[in-house]
């Protein structure tokens, strides 16, 4: 079987991160994100995200944890 993430490429890809069949855990650095238009002139567009494409509808669930 073809794994999910088979053909899956990195923007920003992150230094820490595990993926397997059935989850993707990413470890982002400090002060990645993407932050848009604040107040005061702050912008950020350097966070890690795993790109897909596919031609079916899907939805998924996420669990985030900080420390």
């Amino acid at each position: 079987m073809k794994s999910l993430f088979a053909n899956a490429q990195w923007q920003n890809q992150p230094k820490t991160y595990e993926i397997n069949d059935s989850s993707v855990k990413i470890t982002t650095e400090t002060n990645t994100d993407y932050w848009q238009r604040s107040y005061y002139g702050f912008r950020n567009d350097n966070a890690p995200t795993l790109l897909m494409t596919g031609n079916d509808n899907f939805s998924f669930t996420t669990k985030v944890s900080f420390k």
